[in-house]
């Protein structure tokens, strides 16, 4: 039996592996991080900025794909970065008719991919019993935004484990979001998933207003040039800054960059015995 912790929940026990709280979950103090990014469409120089930035901060990254990319097929790949997929189930998507329809595609142009996270994080429970078909083995779509003692929870049910992260951009965005990094809870317990947007990223977004002017004067994001988006890019507090500076913490404490699949591995691995 694999050895497990008390939690600080009037001593309910966790579960769970205590190599893994301490290393994966940062039951003590912050250790490891996970960085994943939503394509969303974004087209490949917003893309391979962001790569540049992981590359100068020796930082492993989860994108999740929309649609075809050189950026992430090529580039992302073979620096070690891991490609998940991105599926939008609503009415009109581009990707397909159904859920089949569009894991089929993305999975053509990303056959190593393992995970998801739903765009707008629309799904169902059915739609995880499908997944699971396709041999995926996780999914990132709840949003717990900066809460505590974050886990993962393993169902055999479908053979996958489900995540949840901690902080977006794009939630942020749409509220009140200083744009700065004192939005991030760092030091609290638990799993740290943060989620950027390439387009909020590389516009430096801090309104929800700054994003709907780009897009209302560029419909279509994935025919944009650098010169067009870069008319519409803004200094000071915003998205790009806060990943940024957060790469520069997480450089400075020493803390490890890890991917989904990483993570998602590690829980696995270290828990194989344990019953739920």
């Amino acid at each position: 039996m694999a050895d497990t912790r008390m939690s600080d929940f009037g001593n309910v026990p966790v579960p769970i592996a205590t190599s893994f709280l301490h290393q994966y979950a940062n039951w003590n103090r912050l250790k490891t991080v996970c960085l994943t990014f939503d394509q969303d469409w974004a087209p490949d120089f917003m893309l391979t900025e962001i790569l540049d930035l992981l590359d100068r901060y020796n930082a492993k990254a989860t994108f999740l794909a929309t649609g075809p990319s050189e950026a992430l097929s090529g580039r992302a790949s073979a620096a070690g970065h891991e490609i998940a997929l991105h599926p939008n189930l609503a009415a009109g998507s581009t990707q397909g008719r159904d859920l089949y329809g569009i894991i089929t595609g993305l999975k053509k142009a990303f056959p190593q991919a393992v995970g998801t996270r739903f765009h707008l994080l629309g799904h169902s429970y059915r739609d995880l019993m499908a997944l699971s078909q396709h041999g995926f083995k996780y999914d990132v779509s709840s949003l717990r935004f900066n809460c505590p003692y974050l886990l993962p929870v393993w169902h055999a049910d479908i053979n996958m484990t489900l995540l949840s992260y901690c902080w977006e951009d794009g939630f942020a965005v749409e509220g009140t979001f200083p744009g700065t990094l004192e939005t991030i809870s760092l030091d609290f317990p638990g799993l740290k998933i943060f989620n950027f947007h390439p387009l909020n990223v590389y516009l430096n977004c801090e309104s929800a207003g700054q994003k709907s002017a780009f897009q209302s004067a560029i419909p279509d994001m994935t025919r944009c040039t650098a010169e067009e988006a870069t008319a519409f890019r803004k200094q000071g507090n915003g998205s790009g800054r806060v990943l940024r500076e957060l790469l520069q913490v997480l450089e400075q404490r020493q803390v490890k960059c890890v991917t989904l699949g990483d993570l998602v591995s590690a829980f696995t691995n270290e828990n194989r015995d344990l019953n739920y």
